[in-house]
This record gives C-alpha cells, structure tokens and sequence, in this order.
C-alpha cells in the first residue's frame, strides 16, 4: 500500500515561501495595471488579429486566489491537514491506482489548439503570433514552477523527490487550457471548457498517483492560468518590438520547457 509522508515540520515557516508568492502576485499586479497602457496600433500586417484579454485587474483574480490557496495551505494548519487527509483518503481508497494517462493529457489542449486550425476552425491569432504566445506563455510558466520547486522543496506525497509544490503537470495542462479558451472562446467557449475540462483532469490524476497534494494542484492550476494571461497581456508590447515591419518571417526566442533551456523557432509563412 503507498504511504503518504510529510515534510520537515519547520522548513515551512522559512522566508523564501513568503518572498515567491509575494513576487508572483506583485508581478501579477504589475502586469494587470500595465496592460491598459500597451499601444496595439502596430505596423505589421498582423496587427488586426491582435488582442489582449480583457483590460484591468479582473482576469488576474482567479488565478491569485488559486496561487493564494495552494500557497497558504503549506502554512495554515487547517489547510495543511486538509492536503493530507484527501490525499490520505485517495490513497487508502484506491491503493493499487496507477496511470501515465496524466504524462499526455497535459497535451492535449494544445494539439487541439492546432488542429482545429489545421482542419479550418481559426481562432483569434494567426500561426505565427498563435505560436509565440504559447511559446511565452509555458516559458512562464516553466520559471516560475521550477524555480518555486526548487525554493520550496515540498516533499511529494508518495516521498519520491522535494518537487511537489506546485504540480509541474497540472501547471502545464492549465496554461494550455487557457490560450485554447482565448483563442476560441470567440468562436464557441465550449472548446475552451473541453480544454479545461482536460486540465481538470491531470490534476485528479497527479493526486491519484499519490505524486501531489491538493494544494499543490490548485496552486499549479493558478500558475498555469496566470502565465498565460501575462503572455496575452504583454503580448502586443512584444509583438511591435519584434515585427517592425513584415521583413521578419523567422523568429527565434529563448524557450524553457520541461527544465531543458533552449530556442524556438517561428517562421511566417504568406
């Protein structure tokens, strides 16, 4: 039967909990309060699919609060007991559960992304700028989840590692659920919902697998939803620098994904 451990009784109480997630949320701040002050009206041919999600604080809220939930049950007893009594109740419930399905799902809503435009269903962004806001969003979202890991070091449910807060899995299937439903939720939200109802699902699965707590997904859902709302925030900033003119077809830009640095590269094609 897996058993369920727990951490190191004081490393909770260490600043660096409180320096990362109040770094996250003054970033996100930041973000929200700029956002009204990006000029669209850029010069490439693009700029009529360009749009940012909507203006002022309000599209941040869910995601702080899921980031502020996950945060704080690492520290607030009651919380904390609540983690470890679902997980409990998962693990002497189904003791023999184990799946990969959750190593793929995480992908799905961003094949989806792509093949609903392959097949002719458009969403809001051409391929090129479409392309890059993913690249940014899960960019992010990869900082921001790896560098909390390694900051935090929660020790997983099932004791494999000290990379259980946030869920990696659960962040990754969240930032794409959200760019699925911002690119279609135009052209019916119900694509959008599918995709989260996918996200939705890794998370169950990170907690049957006995590698998470549920704060450790809420918080990971947060992140996801968060890095890819900045990504569509700053976007149209980023897409005038890089796009003076329709000259630049091919584009490469640093990429982080999965703990392997690197580069991608965008071309354009007429």
């Amino acid at each position: 039967m897996r058993t369920t451990k727990s951490y190191p009784k004081n490393s909770i109480w260490k600043w660096k909990y409180y320096f990362i997630f109040l770094l996250l949320n003054v970033t996100n701040f930041i973000f929200a309060q700029t956002n009204t002050n990006f000029n669209t009206d850029t010069s490439f041919s693009t700029k009529k699919s360009l749009s940012t999600i909507d203006k002022g604080f309000k599209p941040f809220i869910t995601p702080t609060v899921l980031i502020g939930y996950g945060s704080l049950a690492l520290i607030v007893p009651p919380l904390k007991n609540l983690n470890h009594s679902i997980q409990h109740q998962i693990v002497t419930n189904n003791p023999n559960f184990s799946t990969h399905a959750d190593d793929y799902l995480w992908m799905v809503p961003t094949a989806a992304l792509y093949g609903l435009n392959a097949v002719g269903i458009q969403g809001k962004h051409n391929f090129r700028d479409r392309t890059l806001i993913v690249l940014i969003a899960n960019g992010i979202m990869e900082v921001g989840s790896q560098i909390t890991k390694k900051s935090v070091r929660e020790l997983r449910p099932d004791g494999g590692d000290y990379e259980s807060f946030p869920s990696g899995h659960t962040a990754s299937a969240f930032t794409a659920a959200e760019y699925l439903y911002q690119e279609y939720k135009d052209v019916s939200p119900w694509i959008g919902y599918g995709g989260y109802a996918v996200a939705v699902s890794v998370g169950v699965l990170r907690l049957y697998n006995n590698h998470h707590y549920f704060g450790d997904v809420v918080a990971g859902a947060g992140l996801g939803i968060l890095s890819t709302k900045i990504a569509y925030t700053i976007y149209p900033f980023v897409a005038k620098h890089l796009f003076k003119n329709d000259s630049f077809k091919t584009v490469a830009i640093p990429a982080y994904i999965h703990g392997s640095p690197g580069f991608s590269l965008v071309h354009h094609f007429n």
